[in-house]
């Protein structure tokens, strides 16, 4: 699709918004194509990092019986005891994304639960938490940046 925007359309294209547009395709192309290649390994991967970081969170918290780390607690102990396919099932795109967006719901209530309530646990298990949650998100960021590196650095227009 790419070769045919270049080599069919684009020489016939006179608007510079006409031109912008077509380098927008083609850099929406360039992000699919990418995505089609990784994102499933991307999910599968960070599925499994991202369950050990909930179960290490969850042991530090479970024993609180503040209503905010009880919660939280009763939420990763669900999305961690669910199964979210029968193991002989085809693992989709779709359902990786599904279980990697519950975890990330659950990742974002702990950045939260730990800024406005991490003053209800110890300094240690606070600071523990916080970074290792840090952690985990730069290293998401670096491994997913090769989804949209190469599709959305160039000319904008």
């Amino acid at each position: 699709m790419s070769w045919v925007l270049d080599t069919r359309v684009a020489p016939h294209v006179t608007q510079k918004w006409a031109a912008s547009y077509l380098r927008s395709i083609k850099g929406l192309l360039l992000h699919l194509s990418e995505r089609v290649e990784k994102e499933g390994e991307l999910l599968f991967n960070d599925n499994q990092v991202v369950r050990e970081l909930l179960k290490r969170q969850l042991e530090r918290i479970a024993d609180f019986d503040d209503e905010v780390w009880m919660d939280l607690s009763s939420e990763i102990e669900e999305a961690l005891q669910k199964q979210w396919r029968k193991p002989e099932v085809y693992l989709t795109v779709g359902s990786l994304e599904e279980e990697n967006l519950c975890y990330r719901r659950i990742v974002d209530s702990l950045v939260k639960a730990v800024h406005e309530n991490g003053s209800l646990l110890s300094d240690e298990v606070t600071n523990q938490m916080h970074e290792e949650t840090i952690a985990y998100l730069k290293e998401k960021i670096e491994k997913e940046k090769d989804l949209y590196d190469s599709a959305f650095s160039g000319r904008p227009y």
